[in-house]
């Protein structure tokens, strides 16, 4: 895979004031209205996709120019072939604004320059605490400064992602936001929602 090309990380990576994290959020859906609210239409990415509802849900209420979304499908606990092209056909509708990329987060990762992404969202292998906070580490230069980097399965049931989430935002003071689950009773497009997510804004400077 070629590496993403300058002119498009120029126009992606706009300065834009940092996100306002006040009085934000109920949940991970609450977290993409107000990035459509306070106009970010930069790049985003999804690191762990499974059927596609969440990728679905950043290309509807964003702005975003481009969604990537990116998974192993990996024949394990459902994620296989089926549920890989079912999610690509669910976001084939949005054009040149999806694009879906099959492999391991550290095999993509050289694709794309730093301080790129507006929203980095992790919901990788939970199990793994996003591979020993490896995920972490390795995608954190990729958002841009003022941009939102969070994740999934901030829970004391998935308690290696705390782990890994804490330290690393413990070693570069950040502040943790912690939102949802949500609920199908207030939000309809909720799947499964069992586990709070987390997020950080990057820091201007």
């Amino acid at each position: 895979m070629s590496r993403t090309p300058a002119s498009a990380l120029a126009s992606a990576s706009q300065s834009f004031p940092a996100f306002d994290a006040t009085n934000c959020c109920r949940d991970r859906y609450d977290l993409l209205d107000a990035l459509a609210n306070q106009g970010f239409h930069g790049w985003g990415i999804e690191l762990g996709v499974a059927s596609g509802n969440y990728s679905l849900e950043m290309l509807r209420r964003t702005g975003l120019t481009k969604v990537i979304s990116v998974d192993m499908w990996a024949n394990d606990r459902g994620h296989d072939d089926a549920q890989r092209n079912g999610a690509r056909a669910m976001l084939q509708p949005f054009g040149s604004r999806s694009c879906t990329l099959w492999g391991k987060f550290e095999d993509i990762l050289p694709a794309f320059g730093d301080n790129l992404f507006d929203l980095v969202y992790v919901d990788g292998y939970a199990h793994t605490g996003e591979a020993g906070g490896g995920t972490i580490v390795d995608w954190w230069p990729k958002v841009r400064p003022g941009g939102v980097f969070g994740g999934h399965d901030y829970s004391t049931e998935w308690p290696k992602v705390q782990a890994a989430v804490d330290g690393f935002t413990a070693t570069k003071g950040l502040l943790v936001h912690t939102i949802g689950p949500a609920s199908k009773e207030t939000e309809p497009a909720a799947e499964n929602d069992c586990c709070a997510s987390w997020f950080v804004v990057k820091p201007l400077k």
